[in-house]
């Protein structure tokens, strides 16, 4: 079931983060996008894990192509903003909010 399949990845995930193997929690986050492009939880634990790393430039080409490929993907898209203002691009983040705002 969905469920028991969600319960088994809560634990790979908890293993691999409490055993300090990120590169193998970022290679399961890519595994279930590969197999499912809108999965907003692998998205946000992926981006999140990229942005610890400090790896901003990959977490935003990341983000940038899950918006082209869906650019109804508020969850991708609030998190560039998110990565943007830690960046402080105020001007890109303007531009961010502003198709936002004007998406239909």
């Amino acid at each position: 079931t969905a469920d028991s399949g969600a319960a088994v990845y809560k634990k790979i995930e908890t293993a691999l983060f409490e055993s300090n193997r990120f590169s193998q929690a970022e290679q399961l986050y890519n595994r279930i996008l590969d197999k499912k492009p809108d999965d907003k939880n692998a998205l946000s634990k992926l981006t999140n894990l990229l942005v610890d790393r400090g790896e901003l430039d990959e977490a935003i080409k990341l983000l940038d192509a899950t918006i082209k490929k869906n650019e109804e993907s508020y969850t991708a898209r609030l998190l560039k903003i998110k990565i943007l203002l830690e960046k402080a691009n105020p001007i890109d983040l303007k531009d961010q909010l502003d198709e936002l705002i004007n998406q239909k």
